[in-house]
């Protein structure tokens, strides 16, 4: 018999008693809205990861890591962190004159709790059927395939492959855009490593 991690537990408790007790069509609307939100966040987390050791981009100075304030009615309230994390790299070529080198200010760990919660959170939302996705799969390795893809064809996402482990912590992540391109391509090494994009 197979245990269920915590957190999986934690999320069908948290899931389960934000539901509204109202009639099955405001409960498919909330199922659905929090997919969405979810599927912003995993972006959303997704880019954080692809650029946490990016120093220079074309604005000017590092990446500036997305902070989700809070998210309802489908969609979140982000900002962006402006504070970033020196480090001392007198060879860099980014580094100022005192030798310090502006990081993004990202935790690797941290992030990957908050994709591996939002991960597990999609997976649930979809296996009860909001916004009618469709779920293919044997529960470690997944595809969702979403019916409603909001934004233009290179944004809006078709549909996200998902890869866990026995103890459902994620190990590979890839999602595709309405268009066919893939615009993300993640392996997640064991919790305490980091996450490498492939």
């Amino acid at each position: 018999m197979k245990t269920t991690s915590w957190l999986v537990t934690l999320t069908l408790l948290l899931i389960a008693k934000s539901l509204p007790a109202a009639s099955s069509l405001s409960l498919s609307q909330s199922q659905c809205e929090r997919l969405r939100e979810t599927r912003l966040q995993m972006g959303l987390l997704g880019l954080n990861v692809a650029n946490a050791q990016t120093t220079r981009t074309p604005e000017g100075g590092p990446f500036l890591p997305f902070r989700i304030r809070s998210c309802k009615n489908g969609t979140c309230d982000v900002e962006r962190d402006h504070l970033p994390i020196f480090k001392y790299l007198p060879g860099h070529p980014d580094a100022n004159a005192e030798g310090f080198v502006s990081f993004p200010n990202i935790n690797l760990s941290s992030e990957q709790e908050l994709f591996g919660a939002a991960a597990n959170r999609l997976r649930i939302l979809a296996a009860h059927g909001a916004c009618d996705v469709k779920l293919l799969g044997n529960g470690k390795s997944i595809l969702l395939m979403y019916q409603i893809q909001d934004g233009p064809p290179d944004l809006a996402v078709r549909e996200d492959i998902l890869t866990f482990t026995e103890n459902d912590q994620i190990t590979a992540w890839q999602r595709v855009s309405a268009g066919g391109t893939v615009v993300a391509n993640f392996q997640f090494q064991p919790r305490d490593s980091v996450i490498s994009e492939r």
